[in-house]
């Protein structure tokens, strides 16, 4: 019985301490690759984060430069209209300064 237990079972009973010491360390590896695999996951979520305001930000200048435009554009617009209507003015008022320049013209004594 001895020598059964000395030979069959402590083998057996070292092979199983062996064994559980080894999954401990590949347990521990796991673990390890984990905990880096969430520290990288974090890592890329802050990124991310940090991405997605930078595209807001452009969004909005983007949006803002639209407006921008649009204003420029309306501004034109208005310059072009307050030009035309001058234009206008200036084409009556030599109309008028013609018509005027007759009306004077038949007061002179020649």
């Amino acid at each position: 019985m001895l020598q059964f237990l000395e030979e069959t079972a402590m083998d057996g009973y070292g092979r199983l301490v062996e064994t559980g010491s080894n999954y401990q360390d590949e347990a521990q590896s796991i673990y390890d690759r984990m905990q880096d695999f969430a520290a990288t996951s974090a890592a890329l979520k802050e990124n991310m984060s940090s991405i997605r305001d930078s595209v807001e930000a452009v969004n909005i200048a983007v949006e803002e430069s639209a407006k921008g435009v649009v204003n420029v554009t309306e501004m034109s617009v208005d310059l072009t209209n307050s030009v035309k209507d001058i234009g206008e003015q200036a084409d009556e008022n030599e109309n008028i300064s013609v018509r005027l320049e007759g009306e004077v013209g038949k007061f002179k004594l020649e």
